[in-house]
């Protein structure tokens, strides 16, 4: 990465070589050509025979000798395959090319002074790898304020075959060494060469460094040392520097990673090894290269810890005794135990070991282990057994720590006291033996709370005496959580900042920023902030998912503001061969103190110093930001990269040098835009060549000589973008065109000269008048006389010369004539005669036209046996057609036959006649004759008063014929006439019974016809094939059968609703007429009878289907199976179902009689 500015500065134009350098920067092959410009005239190719390729390009130069100012120099450079890598043709005496591709190439070059080539050569050079650089692009200066700068590794072949000479900026020679020491920040430059066997110098280049002073930084850490397992550790780089952080414990040759960012939090229990020594290692990211440290490190101690646990042996019998027993068990060795608040001391104890502590009164006791500086306290209770009732209590709530608008609030234990009236104290000790909390107990309260925060405690009650009546367990104040996000301490922002809060693993909360100036601006999870103010800021996070509990948080931080950077990208150079440079204007900021990159069209970065030398072209960009600071909230800087366009096509057209007029115009097509001066050039036979001022930036010029003339053209850097020539001699190419000697008009004509090419036509007419006409387009001859005709190519790319040609015209008057028609026979063919006043007809064109144009006749009588438009032209012999249209005339189309067609209806039973009609185009018919033949075969004629309609009374053949207007038979047609014999009637009954109310009625069907109408009271109401009644009255019924014959039947509704069944209550044996029957007024879907004797004996059974409404079922004499029944009483059961009705049953008796 450090040599990547190098490769850059490898692609710097021409210009940077010279003895002149803007930039104060040259990298590339130093070819010593200068002085052969100054010295040389002579033509050839002179370049080095090698060129070095350092970092992966180096630029050829080429020098051709002779004289720019009248020499046109064709270079081309051949690849080591053979193929052509690049060419150009211009006033070129020295050609540049880059290489990247070792290998052995060829240069070619052909001079052309004037016309002729006056020198033509080629050269082969080799382009091989250079030595290996140790150069970098930029130094710091660390070692005591110096900067060791070396060229090559010392270890190389034949360094002693270099010649170096090194530079500062102001051109001052420092050193001739491979290595040199500086102690002052500036941008520094070293040339080399080499000498071959021969003494020949070889490869000379320049490459450059920059040398600048390095920012510091240092490490603070929170404590040097901490027993296993302690409290966290916080480890800080003082100029907020990001990197890595590493430990190394002493003795481990490996350094493991810890985290990154520029601050580290650990622990010696969760991060680290155990107990022993440690180093602390930093690595900062020094992609800026701004630090000559890039490694820090700082000791740090994990000591021992002490582990020891005590437990209960014996409580306190009462307030006066102390014979509570407690237990210590060492599980580490120790120096010392104390237990607090006594005087008891154990010394040296022994890992594994138990130690009684007696002789305790009840209380809470904590006893601190020490190892060396590492200590730990335990607790542990010593009941009160036998506790008086006045100090008795006990703990009723305990509330854990609860949220508020900002964080969290203590919790609280509720004690309640077993009598009023208690005077004494409380304490309240967490684990450590640290009295958290204490105060006195109010003698006229039974119970009271206690504040206090999250974890775990032991609880005493101490009477004015001194009486202590521990809790009898250790208790816990339940931690409310708070939500987890992170800020860093400090923010260093360029104007300002866009913040967005880290937040780890939860969602959906929501921030309240407090400013320096007390604005408060609010965000949900995921939106930034705006840094844009200097001083305080406080971080409000609060759960908006009620649901997690999780209390707010506030966090703070300090932001400090620095001023953006004003900079700008300027194009500083660029040359004829499309090497350019851009530099970084930072106006006057010191570049030591910025971040620079540069970004291609790829948006890739391509350099991050204060020059760029780009090789590809599009949309770059430049972003300048502040040193360690958060990036300025601007975008970069867009500025174009223009593709070189160092080339233009040019072409050189011109109008002919004709003979009858000696000059041309010649003119240069060509894309102006990049073109700023034009220069002409003329070439006589002999090749002298003048420079043609006169035409200078003209890209249309008029010449009067034969020659060679060549045009230049340059841009604004009077860089040659192209040359092109064009020969100019005399044409003998001339346009082509026929015309006929003398023509024979008839008073007028459209006369088109004949030609295969595109031409543009001039006539003079007799009289003087000038006409214009382009190929293809007619001029109308209509005087007699001289015409002169001269034609000239429309397309001014083709050189040809104009033609003039003269020819003479006699006009003939029209012919008088007129179109009669003859005649037309029955067939439809048409006779017309060409009317001619008199003309002789030999003399004359006679031409008879259908509609498509095509002549058809010749003679004065044409017979046609087609119709439509026609046309008849005559004109005399000998001359071209007269320009008056031909006469036009219309044949109708002949009436040869018709369609017809007789239509009748049927004659139906009964009726008297039939009506015969005819279907006919009754417009081109002139005459009607109708016929009757009866079933004896006698003919007669008919004469109707209409003749498109009879009325036919008599069974037999009816014809008829039709006439066109001369009589020709246009169409016949004949039907035979039958009366017909179809008997279907409707079947419809005089009366109906129906029951509006209750929808019932029976539906009628009439039978198969093809119309139906049904009509009520006179007025149609239906066209059904079937028909129900809706209302009572007189209906009547019109059909039509298939033969279209009508018949029609009248029927009357009566309307009835109540339902009954009618049987008798007596019958009597042997009597016909008193036998039992059923009667139903309404319709009855199902009947079913039975009758049973008083024993429920089943008499007589009757099952009746569809029993039609007003009707009788179910008869019965009286007997059974034959036999007659004993006379009394009979039970009868009736089951009915009516349509439509549902279903009922009754119950009856029947008197049977003897």
């Amino acid at each position: 990465m450090a040599k990547g500015i190098i490769i850059w500065f490898l692609f710097l134009p021409v210009f940077l070589t010279g003895k002149s350098n803007p930039l104060g920067v040259g990298v590339r092959n130093e070819n010593p050509l200068s002085e052969l410009k100054e010295q040389n005239k002579e033509l050839g190719i002179f370049s080095p025979d090698q060129f070095c390729l350092y970092f992966g390009s180096v630029i050829g130069d080429f020098f051709g000798g002779g004289n720019p100012d009248t020499d046109v120099y064709s270079w081309k450079i051949l690849k080591p395959d053979g193929s052509l890598l690049v060419e150009k043709v211009g006033g070129f005496q020295t050609f540049s090319h880059t290489f990247s591709i070792l290998g052995e190439y060829e240069v070619q070059l052909k001079v052309r002074r004037g016309l002729e080539e006056v020198f033509s050569g080629h050269k082969n050079f080799q382009v091989v790898k250079g030595a290996d650089l140790l150069l970098e692009s930029s130094y710091l200066l660390c070692d005591d304020g110096n900067a060791v700068l070396t060229l090559f590794d010392p270890k190389i072949p034949f360094l002693d075959k270099y010649v170096i000479e090194w530079k500062n900026s102001n051109g001052e020679v420092l050193g001739k060494a491979n290595s040199i020491v500086v102690n002052k920040a500036d941008v520094y430059s070293v040339y080399f060469y080499s000498l071959d066997g021969e003494g020949e110098l070889t490869c000379p280049y320049t490459a450059n460094t920059l040398v600048y002073y390095p920012e510091d930084y240092s490490l603070q850490i929170s404590k040097t040392e901490e027993c296993d397992g302690g409290t966290v550790i916080l480890v800080t780089s003082n100029k907020n520097v990001s990197g890595n952080w590493y430990y190394q414990k002493e003795g481990d040759s490996e350094m493991k990673f810890l985290n990154e960012g520029s601050q580290l939090s650990f622990s010696s229990s969760g991060d680290l090894e155990g107990p022993g020594n440690y180093q602390i290692v930093f690595k900062l990211d020094n992609q800026d290269k701004i630090y000559c440290k890039t490694q820090e490190s700082i000791s740090y101690k994990v000591l021992p810890s002490v582990e020891f646990s005590m437990s209960l042996e014996k409580g306190s019998g009462n307030c006066a005794d102390d014979d509570g027993v407690l237990l210590l068990t060492a599980w580490s060795d120790m120096d010392i135990v104390q237990i607090l608040g006594t005087d008891i001391v154990l010394n040296d104890l022994k890992m594994g070991q138990t130690y009684p502590i007696p002789n305790l009164k009840a209380g809470v006791y904590h006893a601190r282990g020490r190892l060396g500086n590492c200590s730990k306290v335990r607790a542990a209770i010593v009941p009160l057994l036998e506790p008086p009732e006045s100090i008795k209590f006990n703990i009723v709530e305990i509330r854990g720590e609860a949220c508020n608008d900002i964080g969290k609030i203590p919790g609280l234990i509720r004690i309640k006291m077993a009598q009023m009236g208690f005077m004494g104290d409380y304490r309240v000790l967490n684990t450590g033996g640290v009295e958290i909390a204490s105060g006195s107990i109010v003698a006229t309260e039974q119970e009271f709370e206690i504040s206090i925060g999250p974890g775990n405690y032991y609880l005493e009650v101490v009477e004015e005496d001194g009486c202590k009546n521990p809790y009898i367990e250790r208790f816990e104040v339940p931690s409310k959580e708070q939500i987890a996000f992170s800020a860093p301490q400090r923010f260093t922002v360029c104007e300002s900042f866009e913040y967005t809060p880290e937040v780890d693993g939860l969602e959906d909360l929501s921030f309240t920023l407090t400013y320096p100036d007390g604005k408060k601006v609010h965000k949900i999870q995921g939106e930034p902030f705006v840094l844009d103010q200097a001083g305080k800021y406080f971080l409000l996070g609060v759960d908006m998912d009620g649901n997690r509990g999780f209390c707010p948080r506030v966090l703070s931080f300090e932001v400090v503001l620095t001023a953006p950077i004003t900079y700008e990208p300027e194009l500083v150079f660029q040359d004829c061969f499309g090497n350019k440079a851009f530099s970084a204007n930072l106006s006057g900021t010191d570049p030591s103190k910025v971040v620079i990159k540069w970004y291609n069209e790829k948006d890739e970065i391509v350099g991050n110093g204060i020059l760029l030398f780009p090789t590809s072209h599009g949309e770059f960009k430049l972003d300048v930001q502040p040193l360690n600071s958060q990036s300025c909230p601007y975008p970069p800087r867009i500025f174009q990269v223009e593709k070189a366009d160092l080339e233009e096509e040019l072409s050189l057209s011109a109008t002919p040098f004709c003979p009858s007029e000696k000059k041309s115009v010649i003119s240069l097509e060509a894309e102006f835009d990049i073109i700023h001066l034009v220069k002409w050039i003329y070439y006589d036979n002999q090749g002298a060549s003048i420079e043609l001022s006169e035409f200078q930036e003209l890209r249309e010029i008029l010449v009067e000589k034969q020659g060679v003339y060549e045009v230049v053209v340059f841009n604004k850097g009077n860089c040659e973008l192209g040359r092109t020539t064009i020969e100019i001699k005399e044409s003998v190419d001339l346009v082509e065109f026929d015309v006929p000697e003398e023509l024979f008009v008839c008073k007028a004509y459209a006369f088109t000269p004949v030609t295969l090419q595109d031409l543009v036509f001039t006539m003079v007419l007799p009289d003087g008048q000038t006409l214009v006409r382009g190929k293809d387009e007619a001029f109308l001859i209509d005087q007699q006389g001289e015409y002169v005709l001269s034609a000239t190519s429309s397309d001014l790319s083709k050189n040809t010369c104009p033609t003039t040609k003269i020819f003479k015209v006699k006009v003939n008057p029209p012919v008088e004539y007129d179109v009669v028609f003859v005649e037309q026979d029955c067939s439809g063919k048409s006779v017309y005669r060409a009317e001619l006043f008199g003309a002789d007809p030999d003399s004359l064109i006679i031409n008879w036209y259908n509609s498509d144009g095509s002549v058809i006749g010749n003679a004065a009588l044409i017979s046609l046996t087609s119709h439509g438009d026609f046309s008849l032209e005559v004109y005399p012999k000998g001359s071209f057609s007269c320009p008056d249209p031909p006469i036009s005339f219309f044949v109708e189309e002949p009436i040869v036959n018709l369609d017809l067609k007789i239509v009748t209806n049927t004659l139906c039973p009964g009726a008297e006649f039939s009506l015969l009609t005819l279907e006919t185009d009754q417009n081109r018919v002139f005459r009607i004759e109708w016929y009757f033949t009866d079933f004896r075969g006698n003919k007669s004629p008919i004469h109707p008063a209409n003749p498109m309609e009879i009325f036919a009374k008599e069974e037999g053949t009816y014809e008829v014929v039709i006439f066109s207007e001369k009589g020709c038979v246009l169409a016949k047609d004949q039907i035979l006439l039958m009366r017909s014999m179809d008997a279907v009637r409707p079947s419809v009954k005089e009366e109906y019974t129906v029951c509006f109310e209750n929808n019932i009625g029976e539906r009628i069907d009439p039978g198969l016809f093809k119309i139906y109408n049904w009509y009520f009271e006179g007025s149609l109401i239906a066209t059904y094939p079937t028909f129900k009644p809706t209302a009572a009255g007189k209906y009547s019924l019109v059909v039509s059968s298939k033969e279209n014959c009508e018949y029609s039947v009248d029927f009357y509704a009566v309307e009835e609703c109540e339902f009954r069944l009618v049987f008798p209550n007596a019958i009597k044996l042997g009597d016909p007429d008193r036998h039992f029957l059923i009667y139903a007024n309404g319709d009855v879907e199902e009947l079913e009878i039975w009758v049973f004797d008083k024993w429920g004996g089943l008499i007589f059974h009757c099952k009746n289907d569809n029993i039609l409404s007003k009707s009788s079922g179910c008869h019965w004499d009286g007997t059974r199976n034959g036999e007659r029944i004993p006379p009394g009483v009979y039970s009868v059961k009736l089951f009915y179902k009516r349509t439509g009705m549902g279903a009922g049953t009754d119950f009856a008796t029947v008197l049977v009689l003897e």
